[in-house]
């Protein structure tokens, strides 16, 4: 009778062992359907982790509407001096544009399209420029980002101060994303070349020059969209409870 008893219990441990490795198993698999799969769309995710507790539930209230925003600017707009003005002002009228809808009685599906919006706009603002940076490098940092963003640290540059109000934080929030793209697209012109040998060679790793510049632009876009939203948020008088306590 023991033996009968011994064999079920491990016939039974077994079935409950390998239920739970299937469960684990599909689970791994929904995630990985669910996770965003562009790198502006992985950065925007993880900048709603920087929001005060109303944004951050408007936005995964309005979920679709967010990820339609986030999708709707192409790498095609800033592929010349002239197309990076232009976008940056866009982002400054559609930063101006969010804050007055949110002053009347706002739609909050076009709110949180609009912060999509405005999150890849400050990304794309973040990449490399230069004479010769093309179409081809950007896409470059796109496709090796959006596959590495688990291995990217995360710099908090600057934390929001909520104490007075900035009538000028539009300019303020450009400057800073073109002060860092100018700095980064010092460093990318010096590595430029290895980054294309070592890629067309498949030896990138995590000391690669490729994975720096990445990774910068992965940290920088999401400081600035974090900013950029959080600011929104503010000059509209919303609820900045519930912000993330980051050293």
């Amino acid at each position: 009778m023991s033996t009968i008893q011994s064999r079920w219990s491990t016939l039974f441990g077994r079935a409950t062992s390998l239920f739970l490795s299937f469960q684990l198993i599909v689970g791994q698999v929904a995630a990985a359907v669910d996770r965003p799969r562009t790198l502006q769309s992985q950065i925007a995710e993880t900048a709603i982790l920087f929001l005060p507790g109303s944004m951050r539930e408007l936005i995964h209230r309005h979920r679709d509407s967010f990820e339609e925003g986030v999708n709707l600017i192409s790498l095609e707009s800033l592929l010349s001096p002239l197309g990076r003005t232009n976008l940056e002002n866009q982002l400054r009228d559609k930063l101006t544009a969010t804050v007055r809808s949110l002053d009347a009685k706002p739609r909050f599906h076009d709110v949180a399209k609009n912060l999509g919006i405005i999150a890849s706009m400050v990304f794309y603002l973040s990449l490399p420029e230069g004479d010769s940076v093309a179409k081809e490098d950007l896409q470059l940092v796109l496709d090796y980002g959006a596959q590495t963003t688990d291995q990217f640290p995360i710099v908090v540059y600057d934390r929001l101060e909520t104490a007075a109000r900035d009538d000028y934080w539009e300019d303020r929030l450009i400057e800073a994303i073109r002060s860092r793209r100018s700095a980064l697209s010092r460093k990318y012109s010096v590595v430029r070349a290895q980054i294309f040998s070592e890629h067309s060679g498949e030896r990138v790793s995590a000391r690669s020059p490729l994975f720096g510049i990445s990774s910068l632009v992965f940290s920088h876009s999401i400081n600035d969209v974090a900013s950029a939203w959080c600011s929104i948020w503010k000059t509209a008088n919303g609820d900045m409870a519930g912000m993330p306590a980051i050293p």
